[in-house]
């Protein structure tokens, strides 16, 4: 049985374990802390542009040739079964579908899978939407603007404002306070009613995405019986309680026994070896091969000083152009708003079995990589999101429990 170490407990780092564990290599995953997937929207995104999720990867694919999409191009194929791997280890978070979603902005993203109460707003072909928004509240009071843009869209939207938080000791609230009183039955039902003395003209009323915190999906279920009129989610921007719901969840599935889960640091990785800095002192650990799903810059698996680093296999570090190593990270800005940032693109190169290469460009028998770590990607302008995450973690996964080389 091939021993695999899984260096990352994000979503490329949990689809890895999950692969090579199916596959029936002998896991141990090492996270440090939430990482970057504690900042997603809800949705699990694979590309702009909608369609089904392969030819909306490989038409990316196309356009950026350093992206991993096109260097994995022909195992894109494999992409619906990282999906269904990543909902059925979160189920029952994640829908079973994916859809059009409306951002906190008033835009509409595609994404393969969302979370239940989000997908629950997705948008339907024929259906009316109220847009809700609070007053008094700064982050909840912009639902006009909302259902102007998405009116703009050619989408039936309208606004319409509850009373709900009309309450003195509730003004200034954060998203997060919000949430935990609707994990409250009688306080999602109280929305509900609030919904219901609105009279939205809808079909469906889109809420922020703060709709309880442990049990989301039934949270709503009670306002929309109380509303008596269907309710969803929107996607959420910063500060992301649906980061905070998929870092549960995603927590719960890495504490299952059979992956060996351990908390704490890899200091040194090395052919076999790996060094871990945990609470209760050092650890060493190891294995036949080691998958790299340690992120970019929040997740620690590129750092950036004076130059670019990645500090575990001292590979080199390239922007799926050329390589990075030894210059300014202050050149390699974006030269005009969401223009091309190979700052942001900076990671590793793989091969088409998810080996990164070293400096030479040969493939690492030992090692494999997944997620942001890889070079080409920028997951906030390009939209290939937590899609790419779990789709690259999964070939990464499968690879290394299959063995060296």
């Amino acid at each position: 049985m091939t021993r695999v170490l899984v260096v990352g407990g994000g979503v490329a780092g949990l689809t890895a374990a999950l692969a090579a564990r199916e596959a029936g290599a002998e896991v141990a995953i090492v996270s440090r802390g939430p990482g970057a997937s504690a900042l997603v929207s809800g949705a699990v995104e694979v590309a702009p542009g909608g369609g089904p999720p392969v030819e909306a990867a490989r038409a990316l694919a196309d356009r950026l040739p350093g992206h991993p999409y096109a260097r994995l191009r022909d195992r894109l194929g494999e992409l619906p079964g990282a999906l269904s791997l990543l909902r059925r280890s979160l189920s029952p978070h994640l829908s079973e579908e994916g859809g059009r979603f409306v951002t906190p902005l008033g835009g509409v993203r595609p994404a393969a899978l969302a979370q239940v109460s989000q997908a629950a707003g997705a948008i339907r072909a024929g259906e009316r939407i109220a847009v809700a928004g609070f007053r008094h509240h700064p982050g909840l009071s912009a639902s006009e603007r909302i259902a102007e843009r998405l009116a703009g869209e050619g989408i039936a939207a309208s606004s319409v404002t509850l009373d709900w938080l009309d309450r003195v000791e509730r003004l200034g609230w954060t998203i997060f306070e919000l949430a935990r009183l609707l994990d409250d039955p009688a306080e999602a039902a109280r929305l509900g009613e609030s919904i219901r003395r609105a009279k939205p003209q809808a079909d469906r009323v889109l809420l922020p995405a703060f709709v309880g915190i442990e049990r989301p999906e039934q949270s709503l279920k009670l306002v929309s019986e109380a509303a008596g009129v269907a309710c969803g989610e929107r996607l959420a921007g910063l500060p992301t309680l649906p980061g905070l719901r998929l870092r549960r969840a995603m927590d719960r599935a890495l504490g299952a026994p059979e992956l060996h889960p351990v908390a704490g640091e890899v200091v040194e990785l090395r052919d076999g070896h790996a060094r871990v800095d945990r609470e209760s002192g050092e650890e060493e650990l190891r294995f036949d091969v080691a998958v790299l799903a340690s992120g970019k810059y929040v997740g620690g698996g590129i750092r950036c000083g004076r130059s670019f680093v990645e500090p575990l296999g001292g590979l080199p570090v390239h922007d799926g152009q050329g390589e990075l190593n030894g210059r300014a990270p202050e050149r390699l800005l974006a030269d005009a708003p969401c223009g091309p940032c190979p700052a942001f693109e900076a990671g590793v190169r793989i091969d088409g079995s998810s080996r990164p290469l070293d400096a030479t460009g040969a493939p690492v028998a030992w090692l494999r990589a997944a997620g942001a770590v890889l070079a080409g990607s920028d997951f906030a302008a390009d939209g290939a999101g937590l899609g790419l995450a779990a789709f690259t973690g999964y070939l990464a996964g499968r690879s290394a429990a299959a063995g060296r080389g």
